[in-house]
């Protein structure tokens, strides 16, 4: 279960937030694809997801440095910066929907305990929980978490 917050000062709709939220967790591709994860939204949940400005992320993150710029998960706390959910990262060159989906499954995959992963080839696919922001290190990006797991599923 999970509670979905917006900063007033970030100016961006609650309710739209809440349902972009919904829609990537609950998306065939995501986290709960395993078959051992479903998420609901609820009014009280011990995880947060939260839409915020750079200077609240950056103290909520700390002592992550986050420079406002970059998202983290700390303390049952999903920290979106909205800069980064408005525009997307100078290295994503896809499109602020996949950036989008890309950044709450990163996110969130922390929350569930995932720590960073890198690509292992030129030319292969990222795994989700690399951090995209900054770059792909030669290889595609990734927004969904088990897209390489899914072979293996089947």
């Amino acid at each position: 279960m999970y509670r979905v917050q917006v900063e007033s000062a970030t100016g961006y709709p609650l309710k739209q937030f809440a349902k972009e939220i919904a829609e990537i967790l609950n998306d065939d591709r995501g986290w709960q694809a395993t078959g051992k994860l479903y998420f609901q939204q609820r009014r009280r949940a011990q995880l947060r997801i939260i839409l915020a400005t750079p200077l609240t992320v950056d103290s909520l993150c700390a002592p992550l440095d986050t420079n406002g710029y970059v998202s983290c998960y700390r303390k049952n706390k999903v920290l979106l910066n909205v800069m980064r959910w408005r525009e997307g990262a100078a290295a994503w060159k896809g499109s602020l929907a996949n950036y989008r989906r890309y950044l709450i499954n990163h996110e969130v995959g922390h929350a569930l305990g995932q720590r960073h992963q890198y690509c292992d080839r030129a030319g292969g696919t990222v795994p989700v929980m690399h951090p995209q922001t900054y770059g792909f290190m030669n290889c595609k990006p990734n927004y969904w978490p088990l897209l390489s797991e899914k072979k293996r599923l089947r």
